[in-house]
């Protein structure tokens, strides 16, 4: 049952009793509480300023501080999930003595901690993988920024945004997300029709700081431009059409290709800029446009290339951070609400037609600038990426994760909170995911290597011609710990064998046999490799294991270096692909319309030669058979008269 007075009520008339001498009898009269109650905050039985019910398990210090935790925690990428912090409350409560049932506090704690705490709820966060945690390195960061700056200070671009551009493709898929509708409370299945189709369609954007951008480029899967017949490009041919002047290709993928990505630098970019030279194009480390013969055709136009460093694009891309996420949400509304109107599932001849309401509600100059601004490009600012985006990294860099993690929470130092948290609870923190945060450190510090014994090109040295590797029972620990069972037993029957198998395509594989076979030859491999750097780099990591004759050898392969420019040639590739306007695609559509007329019309006129020929056979042939008729006849007539 709720008490009958408040706080304040009972306070007035403690204050009266004791210092204008009024009675405890009037003074329960006059404020209208229990005279009990009034009695024991004036002897001392109940101290003054007690809350009415049971005494609480945590003070209010203790939650806020529990509460800061968990928040400091997800903003290094290692927040609590709903168990987890129950865990983690019952560490606190266990280190104060308290006993609770199951280890662990009851739901109506939780519920109503909520209410005490409005400032935190439960929240679904974003995938990121660690290879992105490890690169939000402020020091990385703080490179690209000094470099960016020489050039986006620089006289040539200078108060003019409008040279300044970011190009990024993003893929928009025909089975959209439905939006939410209101339905039954409590139902268990709700549907939502979408396509049936499960198609990937790459588009290329590009954009300004001026918050101008170019007509899209479109990239389908297929492999021959009888793909694009099935789309209605009689949207991109009108003048006030928002995608008017927008280029198409095909890829085998749907993704962009080499080729592709110099084709849509010739014939979009280079079109649609003007005559202003020099002109900055910035843009992420993507294969399509890392290679020699981009950069080359760069080069030969006065475009400068800036490469965003790798994995950090969801901080440093303008059309990631402002414009991609506007259009996807934009797309799935407007598709929704076609499919709603009409009852019709989205097809490729209605794509082009409602991705232009989606382009032209998301590419609003405004938008734009949002996104340049928010990346710190233009204007420029180099401060512009907040704490909390290097708070992952931190973790991974501090290499003994449980004591940074007790350390970071009781300063705050991560986020930037002021807030400090007592060393008791940031200890009891930091015990959560210690083997997990061990294992996420050692991924991040390993994986380079690995990628790079798969994917490297050319490797690179430092000024001290010293390379790095990786210890191989490490690597193959952190293999393993990524395997199944089954996996395992698969890998182990493969490799007793001997024979060629399925799993030789299996880059998996290939790295877990590679480092099974250095183990098993017992060759101890140094920490650190020096070489003659002449000779390094004319060899790639997988020419040194080709021509390698030991452990030691093979071992000599593994670099801790980023993927450095493509210098494979792509003018072969190039001429594998192609592209359209929407124009060019119709007039080729009209080409193939009247060429199967004149098709059609010849078949036509053959079939009428040939009947008029089988007409022919047959009047002939009725002739012969009505003049044997008539001999007959004639014949029968003479018999009859003799």
């Amino acid at each position: 049952m709720p008490k009958a007075y408040t706080d304040s009520a009972m306070s007035a008339a403690v204050a009266d009793v004791k210092f204008h001498n009024l009675s405890i009898r009037k003074a329960a009269e006059k404020y209208k509480v229990p005279k009990s109650s009034l009695s024991d905050r004036i002897t001392g039985k109940i101290p003054e300023g007690a809350s009415w019910g049971k005494k609480p398990m945590f003070t209010e210090n203790e939650e806020s501080e529990m509460v800061d935790v968990a928040i400091k925690r997800a903003n290094m990428g290692i927040g609590f999930s709903k168990p987890n912090f129950f865990r983690f409350a019952g560490a606190v409560a266990k280190a104060k003595g308290v006993a609770l049932k199951s280890g662990r506090p009851s739901d109506m704690w939780w519920r109503r901690m909520k209410k005490r705490h409005p400032e935190f709820s439960l929240r679904s966060p974003e995938a990121t993988s660690t290879v992105r945690h490890n690169a939000m390195s402020r020091d990385r960061l703080n490179r690209y920024f000094k470099a960016l700056g020489e050039i986006v200070l620089s006289p040539n671009f200078h108060d003019q945004p409008s040279k300044i551009w970011n190009m990024d493709e993003t893929g928009i898929n025909l089975a959209h997300k439905p939006t939410k509708v209101i339905a039954k409370k409590g139902i268990k299945t709700l549907h939502g029709k979408t396509s049936s189709s499960r198609e990937l369609i790459t588009v290329i954007a590009c954009a300004n700081a001026g918050g101008g951008f170019l007509p899209p480029h479109f990239v389908f899967p297929g492999k021959t431009k009888r793909k694009l017949e099935s789309y209605d490009f009689e949207v991109a041919t009108t003048q006030t059409s928002p995608i008017r002047g927008a280029n198409f290709s095909v890829s085998d993928s749907g993704w962009t290709k080499d080729g592709i990505a110099r084709l849509w630098f010739t014939n979009t970019f280079l079109r649609n800029i003007g005559p202003s030279r020099p002109q900055l194009l910035i843009c992420d480390g993507h294969g399509s446009h890392n290679n020699v013969e981009f950069l080359e055709l760069a080069k030969e136009n006065d475009i400068i290339v800036v490469e965003l460093p790798s994995h950090t694009s969801q901080w440093t891309q303008p059309l990631d951070r402002s414009v991609f996420k506007s259009l996807k949400c934009h797309w799935n509304t407007t598709v929704d609400n076609f499919i709603r109107e009409t009852g019709v599932s989205l097809g490729n001849k209605q794509f082009l037609k409602l991705f232009s309401v989606a382009w032209q509600k998301s590419f609003m100059p405004s938008t734009i600038r949002n996104g340049f601004a928010a990346t710190g490009i233009y204007p420029f600012n180099s401060d512009v990426i907040p704490n909390e985006a290097y708070a992952p990294n931190l973790c991974v860099e501090s290499g003994h994760p449980e004591t940074f993690i007790s350390t970071a929470i009781s300063s705050g130092a991560t986020t930037g909170s002021e807030s400090v948290v007592t060393d008791e609870i940031a200890e009891l923190a930091s015990f959560q995911t210690e083997d997990e945060c061990h294992l996420e450190c050692h991924l991040a510090q390993e994986e380079e290597p690995l990628l790079d014994l798969l994917c490297a090109s050319t490797p690179c040295l430092d000024d001290s011609n010293e390379i790095t590797t990786c210890s191989n029972r490490d690597a193959l620990a952190i293999i393993e710990s990524t395997l199944t069972h089954d996996q395992k037993l698969m890998f182990s029957a493969a490799l007793i064998s001997g024979g060629k198998t399925k799993l030789d395509q299996d880059p998996l594989y290939q790295s877990w046999k590679h480092y099974t076979q250095l183990l098993s030859a017992d060759d101890v491999l140094p920490t650190t490799l020096t070489t003659d750097k002449q000779n390094v780099l004319e060899k790639s990591p997988t020419e040194f294991a080709r021509n390698a004759t030991s452990a030691q050898d093979v071992a000599d392969d593994i670099f801790p270096i980023p993927r450095p420019v493509s210098t494979q040639s792509t003018k072969k590739r190039a001429n594998e692909y192609f592209v359209l306007t929407a124009d060019e695609i119709l007039i080729q559509k009209r080409q193939a319309v009247e060429l199967k007329a004149q098709v059609a019309a010849i078949r036509e006129k053959k079939r009428k030669e040939r009947e008029e020929k089988k007409m022919e056979k047959l009047q002939k042939k009725a002739i012969v058979q009505n003049r044997k008729k008539g001999s007959a006849t004639t014949n029968k007539n003479l018999i009859d008269m003799l």
